[in-house]
């Protein structure tokens, strides 16, 4: 059965109690994806933010009325990964909701509204490296995969989507 939830779905700034439930939210949803439990453990600290990274990226969150945080999307703008034909991207840098809240809309929520900061910020699209359980969900959203040119350099599983 899908209820439908009251998740409110916006962008704004985080604070140090917000990290410590993304970076909770990282964990769970990390342990969800098909890689050995070795291979889990040892890159789950990889995908932890810090304090520093609460100011460098544009935040949105996905909230669960009297609950809180059950989803978020961190944004960076950057002049400093290929996109095509030299276009200005703002990379996903992640994307992550609660296990326990999948399959509800909440992540094409958080794409949707990354969408609409892209055209705020006038950036030509979105960029995201996908962790390849993840790739059907941004085909599905109409990202398009990218040509690797250098397997040395590319990210395999690198997506975009026009603004």
């Amino acid at each position: 059965m899908n209820l439908k939830l009251p998740i409110r779905v916006y962008q704004r700034k985080l604070n140090l109690i917000d990290l410590d439930r993304i970076n909770e939210i990282i964990k769970v949803a990390i342990y969800t994806w098909q890689l050995p439990e070795r291979v889990k453990r040892i890159s789950w600290p990889l995908y932890r933010y810090q304090e520093d990274d609460l100011v460098h990226m544009q935040w949105l969150i996905a909230e669960l009325e009297n609950f809180g945080i059950v989803g978020l999307a961190a944004l960076e703008e950057t002049d400093l990964i290929k996109t095509p034909d030299a276009k200005r991207p703002l990379l996903f840098h992640g994307l992550y909701v609660d296990p326990m809240y999948h399959r509800q809309g909440i992540a094409s929520q958080l794409v949707g509204e990354a969408e609409l900061t892209a055209a705020k910020l006038n950036v030509d699209g979105l960029l995201v490296k996908a962790q390849v359980d993840a790739v059907p969900f941004f085909k599905k959203l109409g990202f398009t995969k990218l040509t690797v040119k250098d397997i040395s350099r590319d990210y395999v599983y690198r997506y975009w989507k026009a603004i």
